[in-house]
């Protein structure tokens, strides 16, 4: 069976420029549903932000450099579906800006069914203040010694001190128009015949547009709609989502005011996102 090679764990790619500009910033808050002032008004005192959740277009471009890297493999990205995310955010940036973002291969796990590769991706402005720090683990099916593996059972969680629930409903062509903001035109998101011919059975919706609805989620009921209140993300996905799914939102508190666990189930009920937790504290403007 095929195998990432694991030689690569600990290379550095050199870190890339880009500048955040309002258009495509505001573009991804629209495409993820999130008309929040702070992102699109203009008239606001202070001025638009760019979504806290835009890090993935700017420290997403890390990603290319491990994707088309043969050192790395060959092949893999049509068998690679996003399995886990986490988000640090250090400093809010605004149009205009220049960052530099360097990636980092992390690790490269075997599954059992498949290999786990996980990236670091670190952006900085280009003065030198740091904005954020992102791990991006994705699952690679098929791939590694598919030796199977006993499966650990998941510790029950108490969800009893609820802090919010609230319903996403995924609009028709959500992956195609939120393609365009994030850079992921992954085809499993954008081409029908494609995501069949992998045994998807149809388009879903990326996983960084579904953890974008959590976020605005914990960011309208547990920080009274100030993204900058909000400092540390990270979920597992868990299942796919599809176009016209309606999402349920749950949030608990499991440190009053400081940790929030969250998921998002589909219509039936089952979890998409899991063991998903958001630590609140004020970033940087």
């Amino acid at each position: 069976m095929p195998e990432l090679n694991k030689a690569v764990i600990g290379k550095v790619y050199p870190p890339g420029e880009v500048e955040i500009k309002g258009h495509e910033s505001m573009y991804y808050a629209l495409a993820t549903n999130d008309p929040n002032p702070w992102y699109i008004n203009g008239s606001r005192e202070g001025g638009v932000i760019a979504p806290p959740m835009f890090a993935v277009n700017y420290g997403g471009g890390a990603l290319a450099s491990v994707f088309f890297d043969q050192e790395v493999g060959q092949g893999f990205m049509a068998f690679l579906v996003h399995g886990e995310q986490e988000i640090e955010w250090f400093k809010v940036v605004k149009p205009g800006q220049k960052v530099l973002t360097a990636g980092k291969i992390q690790d490269i796990q075997d599954k059992g069914s498949g290999e786990l590769l996980i990236v670091e991706s670190s952006t900085k402005l280009v003065t030198g203040e740091p904005v954020c720090r992102q791990l991006f683990s994705f699952f690679v099916r098929g791939y590694g010694k598919l030796e199977k593996k006993a499966k650990t059972p998941e510790p029950e969680e108490d969800k009893s001190n609820t802090a919010f629930e609230s319903k996403e409903r995924v609009l028709v062509g959500q992956s195609y128009v939120y393609a365009e903001p994030s850079g992921d035109h992954n085809p499993i998101h954008v081409n029908e015949d494609f995501a069949k011919k992998v045994g998807l059975g149809g388009i879903i919706l990326q996983g960084l547009c579904t953890l974008a609805f959590c976020h605005k989620a914990v960011v309208q009921n547990a920080c009274g709609g100030d993204p900058t209140s909000l400092r540390k993300f990270s979920v597992r996905f868990s299942k796919p989502v599809r176009p016209t799914d309606v999402l349920t939102i749950k949030g608990w508190w499991m440190e009053k005011d400081k940790l929030l666990g969250f998921e998002a189930a589909n219509p039936a009920g089952e979890p998409v996102i899991k063991n998903g937790r958001a630590e609140l504290g004020k970033v940087s403007l």
